[in-house]
């Protein structure tokens, strides 16, 4: 059974998080103390937007096995994109809902990451500066023309329900397609699918330094 695991200046929970968690633990950040948590454990970290990634980064050095969820009360790309390079595996809004932290919850402890569409796209340009063009390779020709379409327009940033109403299908339809593609192409996320799809596109340039 996944542990969950709050940090924040106050010890206390944001939001609804107890209500998704309501056997996690909190903790303040300044006495923070993993030693005593098993590898099933999923660490969320709240803090202000200045400070964020800097302790994502103490969390992940202390534990880089023990997958981490930055929590932001004001969601911005270069939070986003600095806590991911220190080390995160989620970042979502403080303020989510219940079911929205129980489904980031099950993407990140799957190996997958958990990022909003309004943020996809300067992620991927930030994810493929440490990529080589061999690094993700796909075949298209394995996806149906539904699920090739849900899968471009997911890969641009959209949310089920606007690939929904772009394509003239319900929610249900776009998961299931989704799922598909997700399945032929061996990614886990939606900033997988993208980075893959983007590389078909274009040749990603050579590794360099961040």
């Amino acid at each position: 059974m996944t542990t969950h695991l709050l940090l924040s200046p106050t010890g206390k929970a944001p939001g609804r998080w107890g209500e998704a968690f309501p056997n996690g633990a909190t903790w303040a950040l300044d006495a923070m103390d993993l030693s005593g948590f098993g590898g099933d454990t999923v660490v969320w970290v709240a803090a202000p937007a200045e400070t964020l990634p800097r302790w994502v980064s103490r969390v992940h050095g202390a534990r880089p096995e023990l997958p981490v969820v930055a929590l932001d009360l004001a969601p911005a790309r270069e939070v986003a994109t600095a806590v991911f390079e220190a080390g995160a595996r989620g970042y979502c809004h403080a303020l989510a809902t219940a079911p929205m932290l129980n489904q980031v919850a099950v993407v990140v402890s799957y190996g997958g990451m958990w990022v909003g569409p309004e943020i996809l796209s300067r992620l991927v340009a930030v994810t493929q500066r440490g990529l080589s063009a061999g690094d993700l390779t796909v075949h298209l020709d394995q996806l149906s023309p539904r699920e090739r379409e849900v899968a471009e327009e997911v890969a641009r940033g959209g949310t089920n329900k606007e690939v929904a109403r772009q394509l003239g299908i319900t929610e249900r339809t776009v998961k299931a397609h989704l799922a598909a593609a997700f399945g032929k192409l061996g990614v886990r996320d939606r900033l997988q699918l993208a980075l893959a799809l983007q590389t078909r596109r274009e040749p990603v340039a050579q590794a360099s330094e961040m």
